[in-house]
């Protein structure tokens, strides 16, 4: 998601999803990841956790749209799903309403948990 000179994104997985050998890694990989888009275009370097409050702003704002099932104005939807759950969503629980939390399924609950404890 964009916003400003930031690209805030969500990665289950924790590392690059980049399959060009080309591209580099990025920096400081994690679960949530924050680029500058003014210093760093190529998204090599992960700001998340040098900007925390970028990254809690971006976190509403990108549960307000998963929360009204759209981004922009109007009356709020469903989000369409296609019968899967969205793990990736685990980031945005405390944000989220209970339909979202619902749509974001067993298996983001239990990564979530366990993310806990650590």
């Amino acid at each position: 998601m964009r916003g400003g000179k930031w690209n805030f994104l969500l990665d289950d997985v924790g590392e690059s999803r980049r399959s060009n050998p080309k591209d580099k890694p990025i920096i400081d990989s994690a679960d949530i990841i924050l680029f500058d888009m003014e210093n760093d275009g190529r998204e090599t370097k992960n700001l998340s956790q040098k900007y925390p409050e970028v990254v809690k702003a971006m976190k509403k704002q990108l549960a307000d749209y998963v929360n009204n099932g759209r981004s922009t104005s109007g009356i709020p939807g469903l989000n369409d799903t296609g019968g899967k759950s969205w793990a990736e969503l685990w980031p945005l629980k405390d944000y989220l309403n209970e339909v979202s939390l619902a749509e974001m399924g067993t298996r983001a609950c239990k990564k979530a948990k366990s993310q806990q404890k650590k």
